[in-house]
């Protein structure tokens, strides 16, 4: 609303809630520590500071009466008190609670799988506050359903993930949160990305499945032998792979001494693979992975177009979504866990998250077309987010106040430093 943008009423969810509705917000809140940065998560997650802005235009929009759920699934050993502990979105929430009594506000946590010190790995019951979604043949993964033995998700059990993902079916496991809400606001923070490249509208929806046994993220294996866990043959590799499926199909039924035994041996293993393989690439954690991609384009299919009346993907969108990228401070280098942070001072909306993260391809420094989760978000014939034929990319790029219009290519780097493995996707400068 370029007219209205500077009025004092202005306000982005007015037109997409009205009083009484639920409102869906999701950050990205992957981990509550940084390996890199000890003194901060800012580079790591959504910030507070932006999701407390998002809830003041949301309370207004709705007129004070409804309720606002904030909700994501980090990784399984994230320490989910300390998360909302060190982020202050609990202090946040209470105020918001004490102030407005005609509103609900809900913090989640959608993980059923995690892992804690003390107790271990648990796994919780799938219940009525998740649905099961089998995509069948319209599955991006299902391209590559000749593999399914060899799908896998670094540190969960494989076995898992077969029950769910083979030649008849293709299974996810999302939070029913989702269908629930009147508008869900999709808060992903811009950062480099292992696995995906960067990390942002597309990925961030990773957080909406329960299990992330539920989510193939590489192919067991070298490339060049079918896999896309790593490039070169490696024995090493190999041990290592077997070992770790065994230790993590079995960790729930060792005991603690025999679980801290076999992790000492899998350090050892890593060691040995580090020192005489012929490459350093491990996890599907490079620009050759071929599977993450399908993962991420499922799951927004499913957010975005899937349908509970008819249970299947429809062509036409099916709930409100609407993205705010978190790039005041973002992250470089090897995201998503350990970035580094890069003082940027940018937020970035819309509505098409194949565009949103073009845009953050682009900052970041990347040639689109060898980034697999954004170019098959735009030009795949099977993704619903894909643009016509010829169609131009143009953003309302907004500084100091002035609105103008850029088109993608007008948009310029700003130098990130990439993950280890994907210089290959850099743009490079004549």
């Amino acid at each position: 609303d370029e007219e209205n943008f500077n009025k004092e009423n202005w306000n982005p969810f007015k037109n997409f809630v009205k009083e009484g509705d639920t409102i869906l917000i999701k950050p990205n809140w992957v981990r509550d520590y940084n390996p890199i940065n000890r003194k901060s998560i800012d580079s790591l997650i959504t910030h507070t500071s932006l999701i407390k802005i998002v809830i003041d235009y949301v309370l207004k929009a709705i007129n004070y009466n409804g309720k606002i759920i904030v909700g994501d699934a980090p990784l399984q050993n994230c320490n989910f008190s300390n998360l909302i502990k060190k982020t202050k979105i609990k202090d946040l929430i209470d105020d918001y609670r004490m102030a407005y009594k005609n509103v609900e506000f809900i913090i989640e946590d959608w993980r059923l799988t995690i892992l804690e010190k003390k107790i271990g790995q648990k796994i919780k019951e799938v219940d009525h506050r998740y649905k099961i979604i089998d995509l069948k043949e319209k599955s991006f993964l299902n391209e590559i359903a000749d593999y399914y033995s060899k799908f896998r998700v670094t540190c969960y059990d494989h076995n898992l993930m077969l029950e769910h993902h083979n030649k008849d079916k293709h299974e996810y496991l999302v939070t029913n949160r989702i269908f629930e809400a009147d508008l869900i606001i999709n808060l992903p923070k811009l950062k480099t990305h292992i696995k995906a490249g960067l990390t942002g509208a597309l990925k961030n929806l990773i957080g909406i499945n329960g299990h992330k046994e539920f989510l193939p993220h590489h192919i067991k294996g070298s490339y060049l032998e079918g896999g896309d866990n790593y490039m070169n043959p490696s024995f090493w590799k190999r041990i290592y792979e077997n070992f770790d499926e065994k230790v993590w199909s079995n960790i729930r039924k060792n005991n603690k001494f025999i679980n801290k035994i076999n992790f000492q041996i899998l350090r050892i293993l890593w060691w040995l693979w580090h020192i005489f393989s012929k490459d350093k690439i491990f996890a599907g954690s490079w620009a050759g992975n071929e599977t993450i991609w399908r993962t991420i384009l499922d799951l927004n299919h499913i957010l975005y177009f899937y349908s509970p009346q008819t249970n299947r993907i429809e062509n036409v969108p099916q709930r409100k979504v609407i993205t705010i990228v978190d790039g005041i401070i973002a992250g470089q280098g090897e995201g998503p866990l350990s970035p580094i942070d890069k003082k940027l001072g940018i937020l970035i909306g819309g509505f098409n998250p194949a565009v949103i993260d073009a845009v953050i391809a682009k900052i970041i420094g990347y040639n689109i077309s060898r980034i697999p989760t954004v170019y098959n978000a735009l030009y795949n014939v099977k993704s619903l987010f894909s643009l016509l034929k010829n169609e131009e990319i143009y953003v309302k790029w907004i500084e100091d106040g002035e609105i103008s219009d850029k088109s993608l290519n007008e948009i310029n780097s700003f130098d990130f430093i990439p993950p280890k493995f994907w210089e290959r996707a850099m743009s490079k400068k004549s």
